[in-house]
């Protein structure tokens, strides 16, 4: 997988070519599901619109290609289905993240990422530190939005340095 790395003082924070959110330092690594980090780690002002433009053009670029499966002469029309679900399924994704982010944006938390990936839901909030309330809120929001159960949600609070 291709990765972009974002400007980070204390750890390092990568996009992946899939939108998957990777936050990384000596107290987060490695992330657990179901665990809420309570450590925070710096990144820079940028990193959530940065974030957000990677996942959506990593998106537009999977269903463009899914997009060209159906659309093809050659293949079968049981891959053609396949491309079709796989299209389904990843519009339906991209309505929970972003359903999901609108809702904890509401709740306070600015800024909020959320990245669903095989049913892991990554949440990056904009806040120093996280109390056990807001971890149980920001649980209750994206177990409403998402479908996903707790222990498939990784929550970590990261800092903007200006």
């Amino acid at each position: 997988d291709e990765m972009v790395a974002l400007d980070s003082t204390v750890g390092e924070t990568i996009v992946s070519d899939n939108g998957e959110l990777l936050v990384e330092d000596e107290t987060t690594n490695p992330s657990t599901p179901g665990e809420a980090v309570l450590a925070s780690t710096s990144i820079s002002s940028n990193f959530f619109s940065s974030a957000k433009l990677t996942r959506e053009q990593n998106r537009a670029r999977e269903k463009e290609s899914l997009l060209e499966m159906m659309d093809s002469d050659t293949l079968t029309d049981e891959v053609k289905q396949k491309a079709v679900d796989s299209y389904l399924a990843l519009t339906d994704i991209m309505e929970k993240e972003n359903a999901t982010e609108l809702l904890l944006e509401a709740k306070g938390f600015d800024g909020a990422v959320v990245t669903i990936i095989d049913n892991c839901v990554d949440v990056v909030i904009n806040a120093p530190t996280i109390t056990e309330q807001q971890i149980a809120q920001i649980e209750s929001i994206v177990e409403r939005k998402t479908e996903a159960s707790a222990e498939n949600i990784v929550i970590s609070p990261v800092v903007v340095e200006e």
